[in-house]
């Protein structure tokens, strides 16, 4: 399977994988067919890209650290509770859901299995989702990355089990700023940007005091946006963020920068790396951009990427000490014509070949 843009998709190729909406339910199952109507339903839906069967790579398929069995249940929990917790803001703190914070801790620990067994892999984030979900997927991918970053660490099972929590809730306080200016498809005015950056403050007040979830957690959805330069929101602070706000600090940017937005299309994997990299010791913590690196996978396999040959091809193996160096199965020529016969080509060999473009 590859993945492809749905603007290149032909009509009669085949889902390789399932399409989740923003309750983790399936929206589209693997092996439909795709007709042009099932194509302009998904890009009403702003979706961009979306993995297909292709006889040319039959043998290719993710690296599944994450099952997507448990992947979807965590879509549902981030759905339900982060529904629940901005219900129980809008009313009285006497009507308080009870129960949630077990819920996403007994995920959130199925999940720490899931990674555990799979330690020492690149972790390959979900770049499959609409506009709808971006909220749940995104919560999700963070979760995954973050718990990745503090595996890398060396966090106890508690203390991975507490950032995952974290990292599931953090962008909670969004479910209180208006839809129509988190999805605003334009630049947002002066006054609209400090709409969306209250989501902090509002997540934390939403987190607070709730004896069914870590302390932490509304300390994260508080500080994930402060930087160690003293340039982040809400309060400007300077090296004091908790160490999990630092860990969910790095996830979140990299997760939102190559993400596709109603605004933007994503950022390129090492493009994204680069601003990391370029904020590491002045915005982010340096130990956790390290643990970071080792654990990312820029590239994940399936996905298509063109060179600045002109070249195309797709990812078929990614290394978590080189990953910007994946080997890549050449398709199509420097002139865009599908080759009779494909070939690989190992970027750690091949150091003048670089990647311009990836369809995620």
């Amino acid at each position: 399977m590859r993945i492809t843009w749905l603007s290149r998709v032909k009509v009669g190729s085949v889902l390789a994988q399932s399409i989740l909406d923003e309750r983790g339910r399936v929206l589209l199952a693997s092996g439909i067919e795709l007709s042009d109507s099932l194509i302009r339903r998904l890009q009403s839906r702003g979706i961009r890209s979306v993995y297909i069967v292709d006889p040319l790579c039959d043998d290719v398929r993710p690296d599944e650290v994450v099952s997507e069995t448990t992947r979807r249940t965590l879509i549902e929990v981030a759905y339900n509770n982060l529904t629940l917790l901005s219900r129980d803001m809008r009313t009285s703190s006497a009507f308080r859901q009870r129960g949630l914070g077990q819920e996403v801790r007994k995920v959130v620990n199925r999940l720490l299995g899931e990674i555990g067994a799979h330690r020492g892999m690149a972790v390959p984030l979900s770049a499959v989702y609409d506009y709808d979900a971006e909220l749940y997927h995104h919560s999700v991918n963070v979760t995954i990355l973050s718990i990745a970053i503090g595996v890398k660490l060396g966090l106890t099972s508690r203390q991975l089990s507490d950032l995952g929590v974290s990292a599931l809730l953090h962008d909670v306080g969004k479910l209180m700023i208006p839809s129509s200016v988190l999805h605003k498809p334009g630049k947002l005015t002066s006054s609209e940007y400090e709409l969306v950056k209250t989501h902090t403050t509002h997540g934390f007040q939403m987190l607070s005091g709730r004896l069914d979830i870590p302390s932490y957690a509304a300390v994260v959805a508080y500080e994930h946006h402060e930087r160690l330069n003293g340039e982040g929101y809400p309060r400007g602070i300077r090296e004091e963020q908790h160490l999990y706000s630092r860990i969910v600090a790095v996830s979140d940017v990299y997760e939102a920068l190559t993400a596709n937005r109603v605004y933007r299309t994503g950022y390129l994997p090492h493009h994204a790396l680069e601003f990391i990299l370029g904020g590491s010791a002045v915005g982010f913590d340096t130990t956790v951009v390290d643990s970071f690196i080792k654990c990312v996978a820029l590239y994940p396999v399936g996905t298509t990427v063109r060179l600045q040959s002109g070249e195309t091809g797709v990812v078929v193996a990614s290394y978590p000490e080189q990953p910007q160096r994946p080997v890549i199965r050449i398709l199509r020529d420097s002139q865009g014509c599908d080759l009779t016969e494909s070939y690989e080509m190992d970027l750690r060999e091949n150091l003048l070949a670089e990647i311009i473009e990836c369809e995620f």
